[in-house]
């Protein structure tokens, strides 16, 4: 037996009789009081609503509002039902007539956003959303492995807002926009020219997010035959900027992370004695959420919270 099918013809035959054109006229005497106030809070005459009230009296069993004095006052099932109806007659006025804008400045959305990077950007968007949108609120989310983790059910569900991924790693059925590429650039103490000897010399700190001991560095560097020696292997570069200050630990970061740290931390941002790849990465999220006004605010200001370079030229 189909159950879920049952139930749907259950509840079309329960509402096939009510004329739910009743309902504002019921929310207007609940909230008035008064059915000559009521008819005119809605522009109908008294002789109309004084019907209507009929029609509900009938199909509550129920006299809505009774005499009290010189006034009306509500049955108790009548202030049940005005404490519901507002609710109510709301959802279905978003049903019938969907919201196509958005206020910043009222809303309490709550954005997810998974990435591995935010030295760069993510001040910059809390000081954005504190200014434009006090009541919203945004939580970072660190992807537990190197896989995608079924990242577009994520998205799809709303577990996921937005997510950066590496652009050689963009899963079907996502819109994405890439972002600029952002060359790599080593943190140091001191320092003004990094030769490769003294490069390869060095002891290094590795970031690392899902635990591995060789990154992009190490497999350049293999490749022509060398190597370097990690000492510290971190998972995030919020460790890398604390680590170099007290030490003669080098880290090979993105430039745009670079400049963030060395800013915070007075370190210095030295040329990549060897040529490196570019780091590449994409912004991603659902075509679900591709034209909710909320949503498409809100990556606006997540973009415009990122490095100039680092920004696309456009959102889809």
């Amino acid at each position: 037996m189909d159950l879920s099918g049952h139930a749907g013809t259950v509840t079309a035959r329960r509402l096939h009789n009510v004329d739910l054109n009743l309902l504002p006229a019921l929310e207007a005497l609940l909230e008035e009081g008064s059915v000559s106030k009521a008819a005119r809070r809605i522009g109908l005459s008294q002789p109309a609503l004084s019907h209507a009230l009929a029609r509900l009296r009938l199909h509550y069993d129920d006299p809505i509002l009774l005499r009290a004095g010189s006034t009306m006052a509500l049955t108790p099932l009548a202030e049940r039902l005005r404490d519901e109806l507002r609710t109510v007659l709301d959802r279905v006025e978003g049903v019938v007539h969907p919201r196509t804008s958005f206020d910043p400045t009222t809303s309490d959305a709550h954005f997810r956003i998974r990435a591995l990077i935010t030295i760069p950007w993510l001040p910059k968007l809390n000081a954005l959303l504190r200014g434009l949108a006090p009541k919203m609120t945004v939580q970072i989310v660190t992807p537990a492995s190197s896989v995608s983790d079924d990242l577009v059910r994520q998205l799809a569900s709303g577990e996921l807002s937005v997510a950066f991924v590496s652009a050689r790693l963009i899963p079907e059925g996502v819109v994405h926009a890439p972002l600029a590429d952002d060359s790599f650039s080593v943190l140091s103490r001191r320092g003004t020219r990094l030769t490769l000897a003294r490069y390869l010399r060095a002891d290094h700190v590795l970031v690392s997010p899902f635990g591995g001991r060789v990154g992009i560095v190490d497999e350049v560097l293999s490749a022509r035959g060398m190597s370097r020696r990690c000492v510290v292997i971190v998972p995030s570069f919020a460790q890398v900027g604390d680590l170099v200050a007290g030490s003669d630990l080098l880290a090979t970061v993105p430039s745009s992370i670079a400049r963030s740290l060395a800013s915070v931390h007075g370190l210095r941002v030295l040329s990549a004695p060897l040529e490196l790849p570019t780091n590449r990465a994409a912004l991603v999220w659902h075509p679900r959420t591709a034209h909710d006004p909320a949503s498409r605010w809100f990556r606006a200001q997540l973009v415009a919270s990122l490095p100039a370079e680092m920004r696309p030229s456009q959102l889809p």
